[in-house]
């Protein structure tokens, strides 16, 4: 995967000047459901369901402001398989406060950027690991006095945006890197204010691979 690799090389393999693009079409029905919680691992069991399940949703996201949690699911599929995978989530999520809701949840992820004093993280755990992680999250900012807005996606992968000190700000990064990378995941920052830029590690260790890494660069 040449592609990939130049993307991931962030410029330093070479330089992209041309870029062709895949197109879909446009999902004629879609519909979107959200779940509400007080807590992500509220979440666990069902969200397992449905990524097990035959009828897999074409997003699913968790996102949090405060203290309340929402899992946002939606599918597009023909009206009769819409309603099946209605009716799924009222059973699997049984316990909880299920609504319609609207194309504009499927933005949050992008509002995030929307403040470029702010820190952006992106953590990438296993897809099981969701839920405990955005869990260990919350624990930490709670402690550490944060404002924090989250939203992950199933695949795994949690973008964090936090408001703080560059001291707690710091210090907060290096604890969380402790929890994630000690159970194989990473940690990178995609948005750093100015008072941060020369002070925080945007990348967090070096993965195993970075043998081979710099060996494929080298070739280059």
């Amino acid at each position: 995967d040449l592609h990939k690799l130049m993307i991931g090389g962030f410029g330093t393999l070479g330089v992209i000047t041309e870029v062709n693009f895949r197109l879909h079409p446009t999902e004629e029905r879609r519909r979107s459901w959200t779940v509400r919680a007080i807590d992500p691992m509220m979440f666990h069991e069902g969200l397992a369901a449905l990524l097990d399940s035959q009828s897999v949703p074409s997003s699913i996201q968790i996102r949090t402001n405060g203290q309340r949690f929402a899992l946002d699911a939606c599918v597009a599929a023909l009206p009769e398989t819409i309603r099946d995978f209605g009716d799924q989530l009222q059973q699997v999520f049984r316990n909880l406060e299920i609504a319609d809701s609207s194309e504009e949840v499927w933005l949050e992820r992008e509002e995030l950027f929307n403040r470029s004093e702010n820190l952006i993280l992106k953590i990438s755990v296993l897809s099981s690991q969701i839920c405990s992680s955005i869990s260990q999250v919350m624990k930490s900012a709670a402690e550490a006095e944060m404002e924090i807005a989250i939203v992950a996606q199933a695949t795994g992968l949690i973008m964090i945006r936090l408001s703080s000190s560059p001291e707690s700000g710091i210090s907060f990064v290096d604890h969380l890197r402790e929890q994630v990378e000690g159970a194989g995941g990473s940690v990178v920052a995609l948005q750093v204010p100015e008072m941060l830029r020369e002070r925080l590690d945007m990348w967090g260790a070096l993965p195993c691979s970075i043998g081979l890494m710099r060996e494929i660069k080298h070739r280059f």
